[in-house]
């Protein structure tokens, strides 16, 4: 399997009979991995601060993930984390209302030939990729947001956070966008092209995978009580 892989990367098969011999070895590896039950995952704000006009905040997972993601992921199957941070501002009497939101796409995809984890970050200010070769620092890039800041017009009287976090199997179309920024395609990553018949098979033999491998999307959501800006540590210059 490792010589097929190596005599597709290197030209002697089409793009497209490569991505057949992945995804059918992604079928077998997953066909072994013992499925249980779902595991829940545990998330929390670990850090809630204030400076001027922005709230700095971070969300992040608690202890490590799921024996049965992680096993999935060490197999190959391509994992996206989607992160999401609203800030609500309360108003008793009538509708609360979204006082800002942060949003965080983290793609994962470990390549079981080159035994390197491979991470492209999606947020507002752009996309950032990462190649690493250890689990424990990979688990530390994709566990929480950082701290970041989110502006507030209005700082006065009580708001909430909520924090969501969505871990989901990926589709085909964002296997190929796995397939392509692997590759250093991150622009060309936007518009895979499903239109071949080998790329509808391989499709087919994709989904077909994961519907074998018993994965299952995770979601988790949580929220703070009211608080005012004066109740959050000052943040210094």
């Amino acid at each position: 399997m490792d010589k097929i892989n190596k005599f597709a990367t290197a030209g002697f098969f089409p793009a497209a009979a490569s991505l057949l011999v992945k995804s059918a070895f992604f079928i077998l590896l997953a066909a072994v991995i013992p499925i249980s039950s779902a595991e829940a995952v545990d998330i929390r704000f670990t850090y809630i601060g204030y400076h001027n006009s922005d709230l700095t905040i971070r969300l992040d997972i608690v202890d490590s993930l799921p024996a049965d993601l992680s096993a999935h992921i060490d197999k190959g199957a391509p994992i996206a984390f989607e992160y999401r941070i609203e800030i609500w501002k309360s108003r008793p009497g009538w509708f609360d209302r979204l006082a800002g939101a942060y949003d965080l796409i983290i793609r994962l995809r470990y390549d079981t030939w080159e035994k390197k984890y491979t991470i492209l970050k999606e947020e507002p200010i752009g996309a950032v990729e990462h190649t690493l070769g250890g689990r424990r620092e990979t688990f530390d890039e994709i566990s929480g947001t950082g701290r970041i800041s989110i502006p507030l017009d209005d700082t006065s009287g009580e708001f909430y956070c909520i924090g969501k976090l969505n871990i989901k199997t990926m589709s085909f179309a964002n296997f190929r966008e796995v397939e392509s920024w692997l590759k250093g395609e991150i622009s060309s990553a936007k518009k895979p092209e499903l239109e071949s018949a080998s790329n509808r098979l391989g499709e087919f033999i994709f989904n077909t995978a994961i519907r074998i491998s018993g994965l299952k999307n995770i979601s988790k959501e949580i929220r703070t009580e009211k608080l005012e800006m004066t109740d959050l540590p000052i943040i210094s210059e």
